[in-house]
């Protein structure tokens, strides 16, 4: 009796390593996790003296701090606190690596909060290798963090949280020409701010806020183009109960 007890056990091990293993063979292949390369920019004392430097000098001699995002052929000259998220190096000190790699690649260099001013970061079209597997997204944008439009937060005690919005290149990974952005489910207040980007609000929309929204995001998309020696840098965008 034991015996047979032994050999049935046997035998249902048998089947089930049997089963696994063909399971497995028809299975496609399990995705290898990939490497990301940082890519840091150049940091003082070390820093290049290029021709955008005289682009970023204020009445007062000094230099204005922002962060260079070229988009194809566009550079756009962005306030440095509305990328902060995407600082490698603040974020890897505060949060620690596993969460700074999903920001290598995005740009070529990475962008930091440390590096020396002038430095053009250019917004990787192709996108930024997958984690796992081969697939990369179809699109490429990034986030401007600007807080417009704050409103206090309910039961906050005070706090005010405003939107940010998104600058996503007007080709796709694949290189073919967009007349319209990636639009979410739910809508969105959208700009083409020349053919190399789009500026958009994510988010329900309403018909009646629509021109006020076109006309605010196109003067962001100009103001975002013009250096910071020679626009208003103190100008403030969406400062107003028209956009909620």
């Amino acid at each position: 009796m034991k015996s047979r007890w032994l050999i049935g056990l046997i035998v249902v091990a048998g089947a089930s390593a049997l089963l696994f293993g063909v399971g497995n063979w028809l299975l496609p292949p399990r995705a290898t996790q990939n490497e990301r390369a940082q890519n840091p920019p150049a940091k003082p004392p070390n820093c290049p003296h290029g021709p955008d430097l005289a682009l970023l000098k204020l009445t007062d001699g000094s230099l204005a701090d922002v962060r260079i995002v070229q988009v194809r052929d566009t550079k756009l000259y962005v306030p440095a606190d509305w990328l902060a998220r995407n600082f490698v190096d603040s974020t890897t000190e505060q949060l620690g690596p596993e969460v700074s790699y999903e920001l290598l690649e995005q740009f070529s260099p990475d962008i930091h909060k440390n590096e020396c001013p002038g430095i053009v970061h250019l917004l990787n079209l192709h996108g930024a290798t997958p984690r796992f597997g081969n697939n990369r997204e179809n699109f490429t944008f990034f986030g401007l963090a600007g807080n417009f439009a704050p409103k206090e937060v309910a039961g906050s005690g005070g706090r005010m949280q405003g939107f940010a919005l998104l600058v996503q290149a007007a080709v796709t990974t694949h290189g073919d020409e967009m007349d319209r952005p990636r639009l979410t489910s739910v809508g969105n207040y959208w700009i083409k701010g020349n053919r190399d980007f789009f500026l958009l609000k994510g988010g329900p929309t309403n018909e009646a806020r629509q021109a006020k929204y076109s006309a605010e995001l196109r003067a962001l998309a100009n103001w975002l183009i013009e250096p910071p020696a020679t626009r208003s840098n103190d100008r403030v965008f969406f400062d107003s109960p028209d956009f909620p």
